[in-house]
C-alpha cells in the first residue's frame, strides 16, 4: 500500500473519479453525477468548436461526434437533466445569434 496514493474516506464524502463523483445517498444507494467543473470544461470547448466551424476550419461532424461521445460518458451516471441541458446549449449554438 502506498501512503501517498491511498486515502481514507468516510463512505458519506463523495468520491472524484474517472470525471464522476459518486456519492451515498440516505437510502444507501449510489448516485454518480458529472463533476460540475467537467461541465464547464464541455460548454467552453462546444463554444469552440462551434466557432471554429463556423469558420470552415473544422467539419460540423467532427463536432456533432465530439458531442456525442461527451453525452455518451455523461449518461452513464445519474444526469437525464443535465444531458437536456447540455444539449439545448449546443443547440443554440448553432443558431445564428446577433
Amino acid at each position: 500500500m502506498s501512503v501517498k496514493k491511498t486515502q481514507i474516506f468516510p463512505i458519506r464524502q463523495p468520491i472524484h473519479f474517472l470525471g464522476f463523483s459518486f456519492k451515498l445517498s440516505e437510502t444507501g444507494k449510489v448516485l454518480m453525477f458529472v463533476l460540475p467543473k467537467k461541465v464547464t470544461h464541455e460548454r467552453r470547448k462546444l463554444k469552440k468548436l462551434t466557432n471554429l466551424c463556423k469558420k470552415g476550419i473544422i467539419a460540423r461532424r467532427d463536432v456533432d461526434k465530439c458531442f456525442a461521445s461527451w453525452k455518451a460518458h455523461a449518461v452513464k451516471g445519474d444526469s437525464y437533466n443535465l444531458i437536456n441541458s447540455i444539449t439545448n446549449y449546443y443547440n443554440d449554438l448553432w443558431r445564428d445569434k446577433p
